[in-house]
Parts: structure tokens; sequence; C-alpha cells
């Protein structure tokens, strides 16, 4: 039988490095090896001030959580969670940091950190403190299906058979990473309910997203087949669309042709800012002719279904 006497660990990451940690103090005779091209990465393993960053983050999430929370007030009074976050952010003891109402935080650490504190506190029979922590996902996940209701409900209240542009399926900007990216959720509930996604991210590969949105273990998913298109360019994507939907803050959405993507709309032609990357452009949106609902302060109320 083969017997590991040395790891090399290549990436000092918060989750590479606590990793090999673990291995190397309960296998203490397995040789662990760290290595990164970063230096100071390697200076931080060896100095006595590492950060903490599952804790951090659940913070972080927390945070995102919380201005979400308010934001789902604020569409309910008619307010503007933008206004409330200001607010919020001039007080010094609290900052202004992550606290932009969004469609909810993605990635592979957010989650995954603050779950990690969920099951140790279950673990430690603190299962107040392992609910609390449970209700930050819980918020996370909510807000991601309030925005589709949000869709649905400005689309008459259907979206069977109706082509929805989903600009973005990254889980942030200038990365084509999309784990736990909301805009897998969103399209997974907008395929529930029949829409057909036209789905542009220029970073994202094709095979990519179908993977992310096929059942688990399905080679060839005939719904991911039937309802979801890859499109190649923004315009594409958006023609003949009865919605944009936008689930990542690409800068290049804020360039786009805004004329030309609605004269090939179906009228009336949405627009939802899952990211809020168009709040300066909202008053030219309105003027080209676009119902514009942004994360989650109404713009338009002339369409009185929403």
């Amino acid at each position: 039988m083969f017997k590991i006497k040395k790891i090399c660990c290549i990436g000092a990451g918060y989750v590479g490095g606590p990793t090999c940690s673990v291995i190397a103090q309960m296998c203490p005779d397995i040789r662990v090896t760290v290595v990164d091209v970063n230096e100071t990465r390697i200076e931080a393993w060896n100095s006595d001030t590492l950060p903490i960053y599952e804790a951090a983050n659940a913070f972080l999430a927390q945070r995102i959580s919380s201005i979400n929370s308010i934001s789902a007030l604020c569409e309910a009074t008619g307010a503007d969670v933008e206004e409330v976050a200001r607010a919020i952010g001039m007080d010094q003891r609290i900052g202004n940091k992550f606290l932009k109402a969004s469609i909810g935080f993605g990635g592979s650490c957010f989650q995954k950190d603050v779950l990690n504190l969920v099951y140790l506190c279950e673990v430690l029979n603190l299962h107040e403190v392992a609910r609390y922590w449970q209700q930050v996902i819980d918020m996370n996940d909510y807000q991601r299906r309030r925005f589709t209701s949000r869709i649905i409900d400005c689309l008459f209240n259907t979206v069977t058979d109706k082509k929805i542009a989903v600009l973005g399926f990254a889980f942030k900007k200038d990365t084509g990473d999309t784990r736990e990216s909301s805009s897998i959720y969103i399209s997974k509930y907008l395929m529930d309910e029949g829409a057909n996604l036209h789905i542009y991210d220029p970073k994202v590969l094709k095979e990519q997203i179908i993977m992310d949105l096929s059942q688990p273990g399905v080679v060839k998913d005939d719904r991911v087949a039937k309802l979801v298109h890859i499109s190649t360019d923004p315009y594409e994507a958006c023609e003949g669309a009865h919605a944009m939907v936008i689930c990542t803050e690409w800068d290049m959405f804020k360039e786009l042709d805004f004329h030309r993507i609605h004269s090939k709309m179906l009228k009336p032609a949405f627009i939802f800012d899952g990211r809020r990357v168009l709040d300066d452009l909202h008053g030219e949106l309105q003027n080209i002719g676009f119902q514009v609902q942004s994360d989650y302060y109404i713009i338009d109320l002339s369409v009185k279904t929403c």
C-alpha cells in the first residue's frame, strides 16, 4: 500500500493554507510544505498575526444580508434603500463598506464560511447561535427569490415562453468564477417558470453555464437544452426579449447602446438591474422608453402591475 510522506500545497490562500495546517497537525508523520508566488502570503503564515478569514467573511456576508433586509422594507414603504444605506454608512462606527443592496452575495467563500460557523455552533449545542448565522444564508436566498418574483410580477405575472436576456453569469465582475453565483439561482427560478433564457457573460464559458444550470449528475439536461441559449454578445441576447436582467456588475454594461437594444426588444421593454450598475442612467433609460427597476427601488411606477 502506498504511504503518503510529503504533501505540497501550491497556493497559500486561506483555503489551502488552513487545510494543510490541519493535515500537518493531525498527521505529524507527513511533511507538509506550502508554497506561493506571493511572498507576503508566506510571511503572513510564518507570523503570529494571521487573519481569521472565516469569521470575518461571515461578518461581511451578514452586512450584505442586513442591507438586503432593509431593501425589502424600503420596497414595501417606497423608500430608496440607497439613501438609507448612505445614512447608515455615515455612522463611523459602521462605515459604508458592503452596504449596497443587491441580489445577494456569491462566490466560494461567504456561504461556505457562514455554514462552517453554523455547523460548529450546532456541534457545540449553540443552537440559537447557529440559527442566527443560518438566517444570513436564508436572507440571501430570500433576496434572490424576491428579485425573481419582481420580474415575474412586472411581466404580467408570467414568464412562460417569454425571452429573458440575462446579462452576467459570474458571481462578480472581472472573473469567470460562477461558484454560488446569484445568476445561477435566479436563472433556475426563471426556468422553473418556463422562461426562455438568453445568457451573456464576457468571461464565463458556455460549457460552464450549461453545467451550472443542469441537474446534478445529468450529462445532458433536456430542460436546459430547451430553455437556455448562450449568446455571443449582449445585443443578441436582448433582441426580441421582454426583459433585460443584469446579474453581474460588468462595467461594459454601462456602455451599451441602449437605443439599439430598446429598438430590438419587445414592448414594454423592462430592465431589472440586480447590481445597480445603471443607477446613473435611469433618466436616460426612461427617456428611451425602458421600464427600469433596480434592486430594490422602483424607478418607474407607470406599469401598474409592478
